[in-house]
């Protein structure tokens, strides 16, 4: 009975651990308590509707206090923790210091980087020094959004789910034969059924063993390019020079293969379209990267008044002009 109660609580452990995480249940963590109850309420239908259209999250997290901890490391750090699988916006209440890390699958797909990234930030950060934080967090959360609206195209190319994060486990582009090939093969097809119907229809010509006598008047015969004529080789050689020189010139016309109609792999990890909405290798922004911060394509400052000298490596420290922060209209 013990080694019974034993083994079933092994397969307890073993079920818990394999049971799926579970759905994210708000993406607003006010732990500072800078925003308002309905600017929170909002936010949270906003995104979690994001969310479940695109398996992509964007996460706001404020703090009291870093407590001495360099930004970028505490951002990092929650990242992690969080599993954050999109964009995370941190903002630390008493330092007034704040930071937008993305996660490498947006990076890599050339969604974001720090100049990006920061015109959001500054345009938040000139609310936050006005004492609107209900506004800056809205126009930052609109922004980011805005910048997976304009991808939204793509996502249809990730079948509407996060693909693998790793380049190894990608999807592979599936077979495709366009119409060049299919012409291309049609044609070679006909030459080799040609060939062979000259090659039946011609009078067989017995050649004898090397150093045996020929014909009166004839050269010696030996074991000769072919038993029917010769000529073979050249036809084969002529038909894959054919083939090969139809293949490279389809190649070049397709800029090296990338935009053909059998061109790009849905889910690529290249640097994709950066400004809009995208092709194949675009979608790959769309990939699940839970947890896996990209701090180079980071942007993080404060709202005092000014920068913050040699800080944190990870973006644009520096004070807050209003640039362009997005949209903070409908949508999600």
């Amino acid at each position: 009975m013990k080694q019974f109660s034993t083994l079933i609580a092994l397969v307890a452990a073993v079920g818990f651990l394999a049971a799926p995480a579970q759905a994210r249940s708000s993406f607003i963590l006010d732990g500072a308590g800078m925003f308002s109850a309905g600017t929170v309420s909002s936010l949270n239908t906003r995104l979690t509707n994001f969310n479940t259209a695109t398996h992509k999250e964007v996460l706001v997290e404020t703090v009291p206090s870093l407590n001495g901890a360099p930004l970028q490391d505490a951002a990092q750090k929650e990242f992690a923790q969080q599993q954050v699988n999109g964009v995370l916006i941190f903002i630390a209440k008493d330092d007034r210091r704040d930071i937008i890390v993305p996660d490498r699958a947006g990076v890599q797909a050339g969604w974001f980087d720090s100049e990006t990234l920061r015109s959001i930030r500054q345009s938040m950060e000139a609310q936050f020094k006005d004492g609107d934080f209900d506004g800056g967090i809205t126009t930052a959360v609109s922004g980011i959004l805005g910048i997976y609206r304009s991808h939204m195209s793509s996502l249809n190319g990730a079948n509407g789910a996060a693909l693998p994060a790793t380049r190894s486990n990608a999807t592979a582009p599936a077979f495709r034969l366009n119409g060049f090939w299919l012409i291309v093969i049609l044609i070679a097809a006909f030459l080799v059924l040609r060939s062979l119907m000259r090659a039946m229809s011609t009078p067989r010509q017995y050649v004898g063993a090397p150093g045996a006598p020929g014909r009166p008047g004839a050269p010696a015969q030996g074991y000769g390019p072919g038993y029917y004529g010769g000529g073979g080789g050249g036809f084969w050689s002529g038909l894959l020079g054919g083939l090969g020189g139809a293949w490279l010139g389809n190649e070049m016309f397709r800029g090296g293969g990338g935009g053909g109609a059998g061109g790009a792999s849905a889910g690529g990890w290249g640097s994709g379209d950066s400004g809009g909405a995208g092709g194949g290798g675009d979608s790959g922004g769309w990939s699940s990267d839970a947890g896996q911060a990209d701090v180079g394509g980071s942007s993080g400052g404060d709202w005092s008044g000014g920068g913050f000298g040699g800080g944190d490596s990870g973006g644009d420290f520096g004070g807050g002009d209003g640039g362009g922060g997005g949209d903070s209209g409908g949508g999600w």
